[in-house]
């Protein structure tokens, strides 16, 4: 029975009179005890699909979600508006996901926020079922498709909370999804009654560009000084960030980088500047940009093409979320599509080599055969990469795939930053101080330093605090270990290395069985999304928009006028379907040189249309002239 009504608590809580186009029925679909599949762009205001229904209704809200900072965001933005939330994730000591997980069962929470690897543990099995759950939430859930860009094994266990609460119904999430992976997350999640709404990807006011550039750096420039505002600028990897960054500052262009190596109070300040307008220009890898909500965002610059159609999609559509003209440019250089095919195709392992990874990452371990099973152990991925002479892309997909045969689970506890809580009253606290004089002055920092440190974790960094207290790092650490075992506050330590679970007994290599097909499957899967990319950088006809467009399944979409290929036929005055038929009939004529009349001639064009389309095909590489001025295909 609903408690309230949907355009009620928009209002309340966010204060928006209406839903935008698609969400009303979302949540009507969801408030009707519909499993529903919501494909909405980025920026597209998915949360309110999920966030409302549950609040409309008693009980409680189990969210899974990917990323501890996707997670922590949408608790804190739900906490400022007076609404009760909680994350549970790999960060937290066990004491305390205790703690919260009764807090679930017994107080009157609204959301619980998980990660999907939480969902097989035992504590958390044990309780949900009497958790008073009113929705299953399932954000990026692209994620659970083995023919997603992203996939992740840990999704697969989501499963089990169809039959731990079989009558809750589900919401599933993404910006992202091509036909088979929509049919995929469907029967993967056990759908029942399912209804799917797939808003339209086309962005209208987003224009999309390939530009070609000899020099990326001075495009970029170039880029920056024509379209004013806010920006983001992609790269592959962490060393470019930082050269990047250092190339705009040169020029009198604020800018900053982020990548996941970053200790994450930096990553945050760099983040938080970035989004206050205070920094104009964040230079980062594909770790940053999750869960953000910056709406002013006037252009997206990709120095290197992206790893899927997906990825770009939702880097790219980060831009112009206040609906204002915005731009998403790809810088390109003829290389750019071959080296990225041979690249990213070296990335994927091989069923040998999946097996040669595991057996050296045990060794590396020093698991002994037979032994190790349900046993936590750091894996420091940059480091074994490197002695093996692996890429880390390839080792990450090799871990992928051992979690898949449930060989092992990586943690999601990347980087995590040094936490710390006060689990006492601010009276017993006082008298704490007051009987053990040697904490009064760390315990009168944090307190300084830390604002709501009684309410929730807070990051705190050690070594500044150090330096104020004039003692030393390991000095610090050792002091709140010690305030941790006397329950005055919970510290969770520094972790920069993912953690690795084994789970079951190391396997001998020579006795190691995969799912060939499965292994197979991504790597055909992988090959695919490049060619894409491949295929769209090399496009030179048709609207950049609609071909992204259509890799979703929009066969019906229509051209956009304000990509490249749109803006650049506009000058010579040609419709899509004029250019399209004379440029591929001129293109099929011209495999043997031929002049202009000729040409005109053959495919009964008039000479001045078809040196129109002969000039634009040439400007975009795809045809060549003699030295006597005849025309052929390159």
């Amino acid at each position: 029975m609903l408690q309230h009504k949907p355009a009620e608590t928009l209002k309340q809580y966010w204060g928006f009179d209406e839903f935008r186009p698609m969400q009303e029925d979302i949540v009507r679909s969801v408030l009707d005890g519909h499993d529903t599949l919501a494909l909405l762009p980025t920026g597209g205001g998915k949360s309110l699909c999920f966030q409302v229904p549950a609040l409309c209704m008693d009980g409680l809200c189990v969210v899974v979600s990917p990323l501890i900072a996707l997670m922590r965001d949408q608790v804190q933005s739900l906490n400022k508006k007076g609404i009760k939330a909680i994350a549970i994730h790999s960060g937290l000591p066990h004491g305390e996901v205790d703690r919260l997980l009764n807090a679930a069962m017994f107080s009157d929470l609204k959301f619980l926020y998980i990660s999907p690897e939480r969902i097989g543990t035992d504590e958390f099995q044990a309780r949900v079922p009497n958790m008073n759950v009113n929705l299953i939430a399932i954000d990026e859930a692209h994620c659970i498709s083995q023919w997603g860009y992203d996939f992740r094994p840990a999704y697969l266990k989501i499963a089990d909370l169809r039959t731990l609460i079989p009558k809750a119904p589900l919401i599933a999430l993404t910006a992202t999804a091509t036909k088979p992976v929509v049919i995929d997350i469907q029967e993967k999640l056990l759908f029942k009654n399912g209804k799917v709404f797939q808003k339209s990807f086309t962005r209208h006011n987003l224009s999309y560009v390939v530009r070609k550039a000899e020099d990326k750096n001075l495009q970029l420039l170039d880029i920056l000084k024509k379209v004013q505002g806010s920006a983001i600028v992609y790269v592959r990897n962490r060393r470019k960030t930082k050269e990047i960054a250092d190339y705009l500052r040169r020029n009198k262009i604020s800018a900053d980088f982020y990548h996941a190596g970053l200790d994450g109070d930096e990553r945050n300040k760099r983040q938080a500047a970035w989004v206050d307008n205070k920094t104009r220009v964040i230079v980062c890898t594909n770790a940053f940009g999750m869960g953000i909500d910056k709406p002013d965002v006037r252009v997206v610059v990709h120095i290197e093409p992206a790893d899927s159609i997906e990825a770009y999609f939702q880097e790219a559509g980060r831009a112009g979320r206040d609906e204002q003209r915005a731009y998403a440019i790809q810088l390109t250089v003829p290389t750019d599509s071959d080296d990225m095919l041979e690249s990213k195709t070296k990335d994927v392992p091989t069923y040998p080599e999946v097996r040669e990874i595991y057996d050296q990452i045990c060794g590396e371990l020093n698991i002994a055969y037979d032994t190790g099973a349900f046993q936590t152990f750091d894996f420091d991925l940059s480091v074994f990469s490197k002695k093996h002479s692996y890429s880390p892309i390839k080792v990450m997909q090799a871990l992928k795939l051992m979690e898949s045969q449930e060989l092992l689970q990586v943690s999601d506890g990347f980087q995590t930053s040094p936490k710390v809580k006060i689990v006492v009253t601010k009276d017993i606290l006082y008298k704490f101080q007051v009987e053990h004089r040697k904490f009064e002055p760390l315990i009168k920092m944090i307190l300084r330093t830390c604002s709501g440190v009684f309410e929730d974790y807070v990051s705190f960094n050690e070594t500044a605090i150090a330096g104020k207290l004039k003692m030393s790092y390991e000095g610090i650490t050792a002091t709140l270990t010690q305030l941790d075992g006397l329950n005055i506050l919970s510290y969770i330590p520094r972790r920069d290395k993912p953690q690795l679970i084994l789970q079951q007994p190391r396997i001998r290599k020579s006795d190691l069985v995969l799912d060939h097909k499965f292994i197979e499957a991504r790597i055909a899967g992988t090959k695919e999304r490049i060619e894409s990319v491949r295929q769209y950088l090399l496009n030179q006809t048709v609207c950049r928009s609609r071909y992204l467009v259509q890799y979703f399944g929009e066969m019906d979409a229509e051209d956009c006028g304000i990509c490249d290929i749109c803006i650049g036929r506009k000058k010579d005055n040609l419709s899509h379907q004029d250019f399209e038929t004379i440029a591929t009939r001129i293109t099929e004529f011209v495999s043997e040189p031929q002049t202009l009349q000729s040409i005109a001639e053959a495919i009964s064009v008039p000479n001045e249309r078809v040196s129109e389309v002969i000039k634009w095909l040439a400007d975009h590489g795809r045809v060549a002239r003699t030295e006597d001025g005849r025309i052929y295909r390159r």
